[in-house]
């Protein structure tokens, strides 16, 4: 049962009734449940994400039953091939215009001297 709380009226003490009372209550628990409903939309959000990035790695795009830590994982190994690639290509000089790769930064395509400046920093 609701505590009652005491309520003035034209100077008498007159107490909240039961009715209100389990009106609030009603609203709380209708508060209660749209709450509920944000952390169920956010993980089924999380797990499309996921679904995305197992696409974009060759080594795991078809496999269904793989965990996601192994996505991340996998994800990682296929970025860190991936940069080797571009590194080799670079050292190689077979990459003396980007638009090979159409690689941009911040709209426009780097030089040759941007790039290996980058590379340094990530390096490091």
């Amino acid at each position: 049962m609701a505590p009652q709380i005491p309520v003035e009226d034209d100077g008498m003490n007159v107490r909240k009734s039961d009715e209100v009372a389990r009106k609030s209550n009603k609203r709380s628990s209708s508060l209660r449940s749209s709450v509920k409903v944000c952390p169920k939309t956010k993980r089924l959000q999380v797990n499309e994400e996921y679904l995305k990035l197992r696409s974009l790695v060759p080594s795991i795009a078809h496999n269904e039953k793989i965990s996601k830590i192994e996505i991340i994982y996998e994800a990682v190994r296929h970025i860190n091939h991936l940069h080797d690639q571009i590194l080799h290509k670079i050292s190689d000089g077979k990459l003396k215009n980007f638009s090979d790769l159409s690689l941009t930064l911040y709209g426009q395509k780097p030089s040759l001297k941007e790039i290996h400046a980058i590379v340094n920093k990530i390096q490091k």
